[in-house]
């Protein structure tokens, strides 16, 4: 899920009282730093850095950012507006800069800290309550030993990787086409979620062990998959897309993951940027 609009989950406000020693450690210690969170519902896994007014939230899956201001309302209460994004606009026109995210923390324990979020304003009747870990609960680091997005203009340099490299590079790009251009499809790595790829979508990944990973696309009860035995120094290019086929009244695609030669691989990858 796209780091820009999981905050906007519609949200309630009612007055929670913090001991004094609680107060102390919001100021003290969640003012600045880095926190961790897993939206509910979803797969991602998005790292917080907040410092110097600002708080910008990184999807270490697919490695969306967006930034945001923040601003304290008083030692439970933070209020944040958007400032920018990495990902693309959402479908339902949502304009983001034309509201604001209210937390208001209601607990703090060593690890983690619980908040209830409204849009707008305190007043909102509706509400969600959630959880940021001040700890890494090690689903975060476990998934960084193994992955890690990077950007893609400097992962298509030659000498972006070498025969000593300690990682390989994985591109998946899905070439723009109007025939099911609004079908989506979840992709996953070893069953880790990466993304949603929608028509013309492309990304990079640093893979950090060798071995065989398994690729894997589904969408509406089908399903493909595509193993790729990694060594370091190399680069892999997975071509995906959804293919109109009639298997049923209910579905009319299949789809396709395939692992392309490099020269290929790089062609198509660039024309589907």
């Amino acid at each position: 899920m796209r780091v820009c609009f999981l905050l906007f989950s519609a949200l309630f406000f009612a007055p929670v009282f913090l001991s004094a020693q609680e107060k102390r450690a919001i100021s003290e210690n969640l003012k600045e730093g880095v926190f961790y969170y897993a939206p509910k519902n979803t797969q991602s896994q998005i790292i917080i850095r907040r410092a110097n007014g600002k708080q910008v939230f990184t999807d270490i899956i697919n490695g969306d950012t967006s930034a945001w201001k923040i601003e304290w309302l008083n030692d439970s209460i933070y209020t944040l507006k958007f400032i920018s994004c990495s990902c693309p606009a959402p479908n339902n026109n949502v304009k983001l800069n034309e509201h604001i995210v209210v937390h208001q923390i209601i607990q703090i324990t060593e690890d983690y800290y619980l908040y209830k979020e409204t849009a707008d304003n305190a007043a909102n009747k509706k509400y969600t309550i959630d959880t940021v870990w001040r700890k890494d609960n090690k689903s975060f680091s476990n998934i960084l030993k193994l992955i890690q997005p990077v950007n893609i203009q400097e992962s298509l340099k030659k000498k972006s990787i070498t025969d000593t490299s300690s990682f390989a590079l994985l591109f998946f790009y899905r070439k723009s086409k109007l025939v099911l251009s609004l079908l989506e499809f979840n992709l996953y790595l070893n069953d880790i979620l990466l993304t949603k790829a929608s028509n013309h979508a492309t990304f990079v990944l640093k893979l950090f062990k060798e071995g065989t990973y398994e690729l894997k696309a589904t969408a509406q009860n089908t399903e493909r998959k595509q193993n790729i035995d990694v060594k370091f120094g190399k680069r892999y290019f997975v071509r995906g897309n959804a293919i109109w086929s009639i298997h049923s009244l209910k579905r009319n695609h299949s789809l396709e993951l395939v692992l392309v030669d490099e020269k290929t691989g790089v062609e198509e990858f660039q024309q589907s940027q």
